[in-house]
């Protein structure tokens, strides 16, 4: 294994994380350590998998003491035998595995590691992606690899004298030059960080192992080295606010079993763009690069979905994300920023922000958060046809009409009853989830909504033109009255007005909203 230095992990003695597995040798002698600081800079390798929703082998408290006194073979999952198996030939004696080092039924446990991702992954020797594997219960090493008997192609080659030789051959892989590797693993939201925050890490496909480091990146079907993982260590602020922007859309389409997970799961790497930019972190968005962030929508080409509200199963409190958000749906997003060389004008002038911790993990879950900037504000009417289809939502203006992106399924109260300034009672349509579990509970009973038109507050925030065009782009966020916090609005939605027209720009005025 190469031993290029922007690949090794660091020498210092960065916190790795309070338990390892230790492996032994082939004798198979298998049980947690706990780490002391002295064994911080010991080698070890990271598992990356899907738990899958099947039973296989964890660490609670119940289990902690004898964990570290001997854990059979038997008794390990499939793809944790594969990962130690793989971690011999290595000549590694450690391993971290969340399911055993990891105290799943320790709250406190969990909020430790789970803000330390970022130190467990980047200082592991190796991490070990078993990208084809859905289950801990399904090996990938001893998966057949899939391929189309089309891509195979067979020759006899004669050899000098007599006799031939069989040539089995087949197309570069569409994913080599690609930091992507698909499968069940490319589908959940931990995934994501832990390939990224990873120095180096072999990813076992259905179709070929896939080597990637800082460096280069490798794989079966290729002698030839292509560019670098995506990394996080060395951006300037500019490059991280973008590249921020592309990993919330690749990690905002993948999956998470509990909802609550959605900040903690990329935590590690806010985490370390953090340290780059130097800027508050609030809830997925960070505060210099605060009206870029806020320019985020949802596609408009699939149903809406619900926004993201749990209930602490410690504190009975509501835990979620703030509206202006991304990670308060559970849709995926992307952002509408103009090329770099085009420059934007800013309407936003912040007052105020503030996030509450739910947990110790500075980049985690959020109580709840408010957002008060001075911004200028107009109404606009909201005509919606059919709440479950995107494509239905318009938002008209004097004489114009623009496309409306919803956040998520929205719905109107009593379009009768005028809040604030005779904004009418338009709102997320949520139901109330249970951290820890998937089953929804109703609070209030809430029903499909039905076709309603509505006004709406609008939100200029920026605008920018392209060279040799008239017309010009107002990024513009539409928000109504918050149901859980009076006086607060909450946003509905995302729209972008091309218009040549001055007339409503110059009849809105600057007014300051706070937004939860």
């Amino acid at each position: 294994m190469s031993p290029n230095t922007q690949c090794m992990p660091t020498s210092n003695l960065e916190r790795r994380s309070q338990a390892l597995l230790f492996v032994g040798s082939k004798t198979k002698e298998i049980r947690l350590i706990e780490s002391t600081p002295e064994q911080f800079d010991i080698k070890y390798a990271a598992l990356s998998y899907c738990w899958g929703g099947v039973d296989f082998l964890k660490t609670t408290m119940s289990t902690f003491a004898s964990r570290k006194q001997h854990i059979s073979w038997e008794q390990l999952s499939v793809v944790v035998q594969d990962a130690i198996t793989f971690s011999y030939r290595l000549d590694i004696q450690y391993i971290w595995v969340d399911s055993l080092c990891i105290i799943q039924d320790n709250e406190l446990d969990w909020q430790v590691e789970s803000s330390n991702m970022a130190n467990i992954y980047e200082n592991a020797y190796i991490t070990i992606g078993a990208v084809s594997s859905p289950n801990a219960n399904v090996s990938f090493l001893n998966a057949k690899r899939v391929r189309s008997p089309s891509e195979v192609f067979e020759s006899q080659i004669p050899l000098r004298g007599s006799g031939s030789r069989l040539l089995r051959s087949r197309p570069r892989s569409s994913q080599y030059l690609s930091n992507l590797c698909h499968g069940p693993l490319s589908t959940r939201g931990w995934a994501c960080q832990e390939a990224i925050l990873s120095r180096r890490i072999i990813q076992f496909t259905s179709t070929e192992a896939k080597w990637q480091c800082n460096s280069e990146s490798l794989c079966e079907c290729s002698t030839y080295s292509a560019f670098g993982k995506l990394s996080v260590r060395t951006w300037a602020p500019s490059a991280a606010y973008e590249t921020w922007h592309q990993i919330v859309h690749d990690y905002s389409q993948r999956q998470l079993t509990i909802d609550a997970d959605k900040l903690p799961a990329i935590s590690g790497i806010a985490a370390k763009i953090q340290q780059n930019v130097s800027s508050v972190y609030l809830a997925g968005l960070w505060k210099d690069n605060l009206v870029s962030d806020l320019c985020w929508s949802c596609p408009i080409n699939t149903p809406p979905g619900h926004p993201i509200v749990c209930l602490s199963s410690e504190t009975g409190k509501l835990k979620m994300s703030p509206s202006w958000s991304w990670a308060s749906i559970n849709e995926a997003v992307s952002y509408l920023d103009p090329p770099p060389k085009v420059k934007a004008t800013s309407f936003v002038s912040l007052v105020a922000c503030k996030c509450d911790l739910a947990t110790l993990n500075p980049y985690g879950e959020v109580y709840g958060s408010i957002l008060t900037m001075r911004v200028p504000c107009f109404q606009a009417i909201l005509e919606v046809a059919d709440p479950f289809r995107k494509n239905t939502y318009q938002l008209k203006y004097l004489n114009e009409s623009w496309k409306f992106w919803p956040d998520c399924l929205l719905q109107a109260k009593k379009p009768s009853q005028k809040s604030h300034n005779g904004v009418d009672m338009v709102d997320r349509h949520w139901m109330l989830r249970a951290s820890q579990n998937t089953s929804q509970i109703s609070s209030p009973p809430v029903k499909d909504p039905e076709p309603f038109t509505a006004a709406v507050l609008c939100l200029l925030i920026r605008c920018y033109r392209y060279k040799g065009f008239s017309k010009t782009n107002y990024n513009i966020l539409v928000v109504g009255k918050s149901l859980l916090k009076p006086g607060c609005y909450e946003r509905l939605g995302y729209c972008t007005a091309y218009t040549d027209s001055k007339v409503w720009l110059q009849t809105t005025k600057p007014e300051a909203v706070t937004l939860v």
